[in-house]
């Protein structure tokens, strides 16, 4: 347990200095909050008419796969179309992700995905499985986990 912990505290310390380097480097290059927006704006641009639905699936992914940064588009998405048309396209991305992460949890085929170690070696389980083919036999389809 200990070790699990140590190594806790390395890859919070590693992301707490990796994040003060990317500021320092931010100032020392003169990368601001508003030039920031403006690069996102001039990639709005250069996508035209494909910009929305650009983001709805990458934010969608993203919402899907987990990771810790997919809070970073809901904020972005009001700065790069507005406020209403980032709602729009948020709401959207919301649903989409949710399909895809349900599709994922079902797909018998795609269990492998999961990331976390206690559900993992819970799908690997003789239990689970002997479950899981029991209720393929009967065309059952429940949360077994």
């Amino acid at each position: 347990m200990a070790a699990r912990r140590g190594r806790g505290w390395a890859r919070g310390a590693a992301a707490f200095a990796a994040a003060a380097l990317a500021v320092g480097a931010g100032r020392r290059f003169g990368w601001d909050g508003a030039s920031a927006v403006a690069a996102f704006r001039e990639a709005r641009g250069a996508l035209g008419p494909w910009a929305a639905p650009a983001y709805v699936a990458a934010h969608a992914l993203t919402l899907a796969l987990c990771p810790p940064y997919a809070i970073f588009f809901e904020g972005g998405a009001a700065l790069i179309f507005g406020f209403l048309p980032g709602v729009a396209c948020v709401f959207s991305a919301k649903v989409l992700g949710a399909s895809i992460s349900f599709w994922i949890g079902r797909s018998p085929r795609l269990l492998v995905l999961s990331s976390c170690p206690m559900v993992s070696s819970r799908l690997r389980s003789a239990a689970f499985r002997a479950a899981l083919s029991v209720h393929r036999s009967r065309d059952l389809r429940i949360p077994l986990l």
